[in-house]
């Protein structure tokens, strides 16, 4: 019998393309597009002119760039 809990669901890929994930960061195209080419964000091409974003990849590394602000002590 196979166990159906959370754990061993596939995780789902959502894959976008640079004008997506600029708007989700408040950025510009061609800054992703910049960070892309610095390999700062992975990219999968699909083909030559078609290049997209694993949105969950680009979400952690966001958030290791991001500065947080101390809690008050």
């Amino acid at each position: 019998m196979r166990n159906h809990n959370a754990k061993n669901k596939p995780k789902r890929v959502q894959l976008v393309d640079a004008e997506t994930l600029a708007a989700r960061y408040g950025l510009q195209p061609k800054t992703i597009r910049k960070y892309a080419g610095e390999r700062i964000f992975p990219v999968v091409k699909l083909s030559r002119r078609a290049h997209r974003f694993n949105v969950a990849d680009c979400d952690a590394i966001i958030e290791k760039m991001t500065v947080h602000a101390l809690e008050e002590v």
